[in-house]
């Protein structure tokens, strides 16, 4: 590993589609995450990442629609795959970069 001593407890997947980057959290770092938000508007996204992540062993996955549905503690890891292609004109996509990077706590990534 790059960052040995790096233990992500709280994670949010932006643009988290089924989940697939949460899971490979827990796949990389078993037991370590305390808490995880998978940010996803597709209603029919979120029921098969419910649906595909029920009987893993890890936190409860706290699914919303918008990144402003609540407001949390900084987070250790944000995860945003793919999501910038998404975002129309470098404005936005910059300005989704440093919402999502104010919610980091120090250290985080």
């Amino acid at each position: 590993r790059r960052a040995p001593d790096f233990q992500p407890k709280r994670v949010m997947d932006y643009g988290a589609g089924p989940a697939p980057g949460l899971t490979a959290v827990q796949e990389i770092w078993p037991g370590i995450m305390e808490y995880a938000t998978a940010i996803e508007p597709s209603d029919h996204m979120t029921q098969l990442g419910k649906y595909l992540t029920t009987d893993l062993e890890m936190p409860e996955i706290h699914w919303q629609r918008c990144l402003y549905d609540s407001v949390e503690e900084p987070l250790d890891l944000i995860i945003a795959s793919y999501v910038q292609m998404e975002v129309k004109g470098q404005v936005s996509r910059d300005v989704l970069v440093k919402r999502l990077w104010s919610r980091l706590r120090p250290g985080g990534v």
